[in-house]
């Protein structure tokens, strides 16, 4: 809508790697974080999801769908 005149700004939720179709500026960045029970003495957060259970994420979310997606690429969905 912005590339056709028809609004004159909108807010979108997009990966940093992605590429939009008109110029863009980043307003903040959100770090996420695993959380492991103190036994869990890796560092690496792949080894980790590939290793153990995963409870629960929302896949309606930005963040379940990223969630989703590193999971699937992991082979555990």
């Amino acid at each position: 809508m912005v590339k056709q005149g028809e609004v004159d700004i909108a807010a979108a939720v997009a990966r940093s790697d992605q590429t939009l179709p008109v110029p863009s500026t980043p307003l903040y960045t959100e770090p996420l974080i695993l959380i492991v029970r103190r036994e869990i003495t890796d560092t690496d957060p792949r080894r980790i999801l590939a290793s153990h259970g995963f409870l629960h994420f929302d896949r309606h979310v930005r963040t379940g769908v990223v969630v989703d997606q590193a999971l699937t690429t992991l082979g555990r969905r």
